[in-house]
């Protein structure tokens, strides 16, 4: 099956793109009424995962034209996943990195900007250098945005390039080459295995609201398409004010 016209009109990341590409691969050559519905009944996983894969499949079918088809898939029930911060192992982390400025600048980085660990990944030296405060990254669905850094994430980069012996135009890199996604996930979880990047940029963004960011400015800076996807950190700040209130004894 030739997939190739359809995810041309989409603007996906690489990871999104292989998703997409994975399940139309698992589709039928024939797509009828009949061959959906035992596609649908075969997909294993969770909620979010067959979720996923069912949303895939209708844009997929809207595409091809084939609209009542796609209309008759019923999507599971989209799960409010609660978000723990483990605020204290985080604080701990950044005491502890202190003395390997590699993983420092990473978890100081990662909470001081809310990047994806994709974007971090990413980053130029060049850019960087060019000026410490803010850069240009191309995030999620291949969108443009403008990135700040925080003072201490300033600072512990800084820091870490006076002791970086390796040449590459990454800001950071392993001892075999750039930076990848899985050497950042294990960093975090030699200092707590409660700790992976994405709760990084949780904890960035309820700092943000909790602090009085506007949600809409929450959204931009974290380079996300709605502010429904935002709302969830709202929502998230809102109930560690309520825990605060119950602390009131009147």
């Amino acid at each position: 099956m030739n997939n190739t016209n359809f995810l041309k009109n989409k603007n996906l990341s690489d990871n999104t793109l292989a998703t997409y590409s994975s399940i139309l691969n698992s589709l039928p050559e024939k797509i009828g009424k009949k061959s959906v519905d035992n596609f649908c009944n075969r997909i294993k996983g969770s909620n979010a995962t067959k979720r996923l894969k069912l949303v895939i499949l209708k844009t997929y079918l809207n595409f091809l034209g084939k609209n009542d088809i796609a209309k008759s898939i019923i999507l599971p029930k989209k799960e409010n996943k609660k978000i723990n911060i483990p605020e204290k192992d985080i604080e701990k982390a950044i005491e502890d990195s202190k003395d390997n400025h590699l993983d420092h600048a990473i978890i100081m980085t990662l909470i001081g900007t809310g990047l994806r660990v994709s974007e971090l990944c990413n980053l130029k030296l060049s850019d960087f250098l060019k000026d410490q405060t803010q850069t240009t990254i191309t995030g999620k669905g291949k969108k443009i945005r403008l990135v700040f850094f925080s003072d201490n994430s300033i600072k512990a980069i800084n820091e870490y390039l006076k002791v970086r012996d390796h040449a590459s135009d990454y800001l950071f890199t392993t001892r075999t080459g750039r930076m990848y996604q899985k050497f950042v996930d294990r960093i975090l979880k030699s200092y707590s295995p409660r700790l992976h990047p994405h709760i990084l940029r949780h904890y960035f963004a309820t700092k943000l609201l909790n602090n009085g960011a506007n949600i809409m400015s929450v959204k931009d800076i974290l380079g996300h398409s709605s502010v429904l996807t935002t709302q969830i950190y709202l929502n998230l700040s809102n109930n560690q004010l309520k825990d605060q209130h119950k602390l009131i004894n009147i």
